[in-house]
Order: structure tokens, then C-alpha cells, then sequence
């Protein structure tokens, strides 16, 4: 039975240099621009906690009519301004607003512009940043619902009521780019979204209460998302092919150690 040899020490140094070497023939090494423009798409989550219950009876109400869960994504274009830590950002964003603990909701066709400061160097790989966005929601308007559904804890439920649906929103923003290369970043971003309306009310009727009470959403909700950024002039540097290098390198060294044929049959 012929015995497979591991690499040596020395071995692996050598195949380090030669695949140094052949990245940086290969790889143009370019100096790091000013980013002109980025691109970024981001997708994640938006709940609208904000509920309050009324009645003027003097039975007891359920503590917490749950709150309401929905999608939120985002594609959109950032300029950088030349010489400041300041960009503009404007693109489309759609929102599935989800009313109470029910299927109640509406979703909404968004056309986003807004602002970003960077407090950072340009030079950092981890870029935070604050924002204001302001917020055109093309689906707005009032709208009347009624709708009954199952509750686990209390039952049958039905809602009544008139849904009030921002067109106009600002959204305080909040989050970090974590550059993985030169041009290409990791999103994590935080938005608090107030809409331009009146709050949404609804009669709430549960099979054990002897009769109904007004939920009253407020329209705010809260979002976060995660994403993928790109920025432009397109830069891929040398320390960039290093970092290629370095994880082909380590995922080698890892199927040699602990591969597959750790456990093979002799």
C-alpha cells in the first residue's frame, strides 16, 4: 500500500511564494481611488410595535394585541461627493406592512432619496455612517379593512376598521459598511420610519370579551436589513488577490489536516 506524503513545512512555503508571485503578476496592483458611485441591495425585516389598546369597559383586555412583521428591501445608487464624508442615495424600496398579529396589511412601492455621513476615514475597513432618507410611498391612502382569524390564545377574532397608509415617510438611518475587498462591502443597516399619516384604527371584537375595543397603530416601524455594496471605479488591488491567496491557502491547509482522508479506510 503506497503511502501519501504530506507536504512539508518547507513545501508549503514554497507553493506561498509561488502563488504570491503569480498574483502579483497577474493581479494589476492599482492605487485606491476616490470611490465615485456604489451600488448596494438590501434585504430584511420591518415590524410596527407601535399599538395601543382603548375601551371604556370594565373588563379586562388582552395585555399585548401583537405587533406586526414584514419584508423590506431595498436597491438603491449612493453618489459621493467629492471631498467630504457626505453622499446622496436615492432608489426603490418595497415594504410589506403587516398590521397587528394578522395578515392585515398593505405593500408599499417606495421611491427613496436621501443622505449619508461618514464620520470615518476613507482609508478604514469599517465604515459607519448616519443618514436621513425621505420616503414616497406610491400605494398610499386610506383604506377600510374587515378580516377575522384564528388567535391561539384568545380564538376567534375579527377586525374592523380604517387603515391609514403613509404616502410620506422620513426614515433616520443608522449602520456600517464592512469592506470584505477594496470595492466590495457587507451591509448592516437600522431605519426608524415615520409615516405622514393618522393612526390606523380598528375595532377588535374577541369571542370572550362581551364586546369589542379600538386598537389604534401608529404609523411607525422599524427596520433591519442586511446587504451587499459595490463600489465604482471598480477596484480590485493587489492586497485584495493577497486575501484570495490567503483563504485558498488556509482551506488547503485544512483539507490536508482534516480532509476527507482522515477517516478513510485503510
Amino acid at each position: 500500500m503506497v503511502m501519501q506524503a504530506l507536504p512539508k513545512p518547507g513545501d508549503m512555503r514554497t507553493i506561498w511564494m509561488l502563488l504570491t508571485l503569480f498574483m502579483s503578476l497577474t493581479v494589476k496592483a492599482q492605487d485606491e481611488g476616490a470611490r465615485t458611485f456604489g451600488i448596494d441591495g438590501q434585504i430584511g425585516g420591518a415590524a410596527s410595535p407601535h399599538v395601543r389598546t382603548a375601551t371604556n369597559g370594565a373588563y379586562a383586555i388582552p395585555e399585548k394585541v401583537g405587533s406586526g412583521y414584514g419584508m423590506l428591501s431595498k436597491l438603491r445608487v449612493e453618489y459621493y461627493l467629492p471631498n467630504t464624508p457626505l453622499s446622496l442615495k436615492v432608489g426603490y424600496e418595497h415594504e410589506e406592512w403587516n398590521f397587528l398579529d394578522t395578515n392585515l396589511g398593505d405593500d408599499m412601492a417606495i421611491f427613496s432619496l436621501g443622505g449619508r455621513y461618514y464620520p470615518g476615514r476613507k482609508t478604514w475597513g469599517v465604515q459607519p455612517y448616519v443618514g436621513l432618507d425621505a420616503l414616497y410611498n406610491f400605494n398610499g391612502g386610506s383604506k377600510a379593512f374587515s378580516r377575522e382569524v384564528d388567535s391561539n390564545r384568545y380564538g376567534r377574532v375579527r377586525y374592523d376598521g380604517m387603515a391609514h397608509i403613509p404616502h410620506f415617510n422620513l426614515a433616520p438611518t443608522v449602520g456600517v459598511d464592512l469592506y470584505l475587498f477594496t470595492s466590495i462591502a457587507i451591509q448592516l443597516e437600522y431605519s426608524c420610519r415615520l409615516g405622514f399619516s393618522k393612526a390606523s384604527v380598528f375595532q377588535a371584537k374577541y369571542g370572550h370579551l362581551p364586546e369589542p375595543f379600538d386598537v389604534r397603530l401608529r404609523p411607525i416601524r422599524h427596520g433591519f436589513n442586511v446587504g451587499l455594496k459595490i463600489d465604482f471605479p471598480f477596484h480590485f488591488t493587489e492586497k485584495d488577490g493577497m486575501k484570495v491567496v490567503r483563504g485558498l491557502l488556509d482551506d488547503l491547509l485544512y483539507n490536508i489536516l482534516f480532509g476527507p482522508n482522515t477517516n478513510s479506510k485503510q
